[in-house]
């Protein structure tokens, strides 16, 4: 049956069966729809198209075998690559063998958690801003799109942790127009990826979103190459770093294309996925007043009305809770794939040569065999004490292994520091009747975004002009 969608978090109700043609339906609009009763489970299931099997693993032992323990056997997925290729090049997302790990070596210094901790004043800062913009329009009532929102704030952040003072506010605009048309695009695949028909057969990207890759790719461009031609040095961002960075074996540095690919890899993921995941945080808040009351006192007693800091993090462990928490239900990767070079045996799964195996956090989340009340949200699952026996691999929002998402601890660092810094002004409000429904392409986000209005928190100050 199809979910009846309402303002209440979603629980999925998949039907024990489906027929092919509505399968292949919901894999091209919204894939999450696709999955049956027993993807949820089941340890892996696995479904055999015309010249391709497709298998899906949820067991995380199975899980930790693909990522891990024989991760060099699985290679990025071609059906991956023909989406994400066209966009980001071949960065790390895309890359594999020899040269990934070369870019991975070159690019981890820069994501080094002592590193980090200099962008923190950066997301609150920015993350303040928009709360003086929601201060003047609180008074009339006017109702905001918080996933809008979100995706705006996180777009700041990195566009000043990336580029510093090096982009403007049409440049950003610009970014944000394409990137809604690419996901809209690339996120849906043909019917020769989804029936497994050879590589060789047709595959062709719309004029639109050709248009929108070029003019993404052509302004990072012109930044890499005046950032080049300036020659001062002295700029105290991700750009500046990957700029200088040289691969401690063999000396080199990134090209000028390399670099553009890894920049736009950043960019477009570092904004995007935490700003679904803030969203789903502020929906799953909304729907649970006592969480957000224990929210509100957490941020009041730690912080007393001032912006957090880096050293807050350590004091906030309940907000960090809470978006760990919005990861597991609402997973911003809620699929990725990987292929098989040769043929695999792990328990009772046995993996062909050219098989696409995919990792689903979005059913691994939610698998009746490996959380308990998997659809309900609760953050104090992620309590030390209710944590410590969890597989590593039953909670996987980044990833896992070598490949795991490089930036994680980015993510982790600037999810809780937005909440806290939101959460001391603001209680945010679903508006009555609007209908709440995750939409998965590349990534999840909601599909009518998320309508809300503001109530300023008891007894906190306002957001200072």
């Amino acid at each position: 049956m199809v979910q009846e969608w309402s303002n209440t978090p979603y629980r999925p109700h998949p039907p024990a069966h489906m027929g092919l043609f509505e399968r292949l339906k919901h894999l091209r609009t919204n894939f999450i729809y696709a999955w049956t009763a027993n993807y949820y489970a089941q340890p892996f299931v696995v479904d055999r198209g015309l010249t391709t099997t497709f298998i899906v693993v949820t067991k995380p032992e199975y899980v930790k075998h693909v990522l891990v323990n024989n991760h060099e056997n699985y290679v990025k997925s071609s059906m991956q690559q023909a989406t994400l290729v066209p966009l980001v090049g071949h960065g790390l997302l895309t890359s594999d063998g020899e040269f990934w790990r070369r870019q991975r070596r070159i690019m981890q210094p820069a994501f080094h958690y002592k590193r980090l901790q200099t962008f923190a004043s950066t997301m609150t800062g920015a993350a303040d801003e928009m709360l003086v913009r929601w201060q003047a329009s609180k008074g009339n009532g006017e109702v905001l799109d918080v996933s809008t929102e979100m995706a705006q704030v996180t777009l700041d952040i990195i566009c000043r942790t990336m580029f510093g003072s090096g982009i403007d506010r049409a440049q950003v605009d610009a970014v944000r127009d394409a990137s809604a048309i690419i996901a809209q695009d690339l996120g849906t695949p043909p019917y020769a990826d989804l029936l497994g028909l050879p590589r060789w057969f047709p595959r062709r990207l719309t004029r639109r979103v050709r248009r929108a890759i070029g003019n993404v790719q052509r302004l990072i461009e012109k930044i890499i190459v005046e950032r080049r031609d300036n020659g001062e040095g002295g700029h105290d961002d991700l750009l500046e770093m990957l700029l200088s960075v040289r691969d401690e074996e063999t000396g080199e540095g990134m090209t000028d294309e390399q670099l553009r690919d890894e920049v736009i890899t950043v960019f477009l993921a570092g904004h995007d996925t935490t700003a679904n995941s803030l969203g789903w945080a502020w929906y799953l808040l909304s729907q649970h007043p006592e969480v957000e009351a224990r929210l509100g006192d957490e941020v009041e007693n730690v912080l007393g009305g001032r912006l957090p800091v880096y050293e807050d993090l350590a004091k906030l462990p309940y907000t960090k809770m809470i978006f760990e928490e919005a990861l597991r239900l609402y997973p911003p990767a809620p699929a990725f794939m990987r292929e098989a070079i040769a043929e695999d045996q792990v328990g009772d799964l046995r993996i062909p040569a050219g098989a696409q195996v995919t990792i689903a956090p979005w059913l691994s989340h939610r698998h009746r065999e490996l959380w308990d009340r998997p659809d309900d949200f609760v953050p104090e699952r992620f309590a030390p004490e209710n944590s410590k026996d969890r597989h590593r691999y039953a909670y996987i929002p980044f990833g896992g292994g070598p490949r795991i998402c490089i930036g994680n601890a980015f993510a982790m660092m600037e999810g809780p520091l937005i909440l806290a810094t939101i959460a001391q002004r603001y209680r945010l409000r679903l508006v009555e009747g609007h209908i709440v429904e995750p939409q998965s392409k590349i990534t999840l986000w909601p599909k009518n975004g998320l309508r809300m209005t503001l109530e300023p928190a008891q007894s906190l100050p306002e957001a200072a002009d």
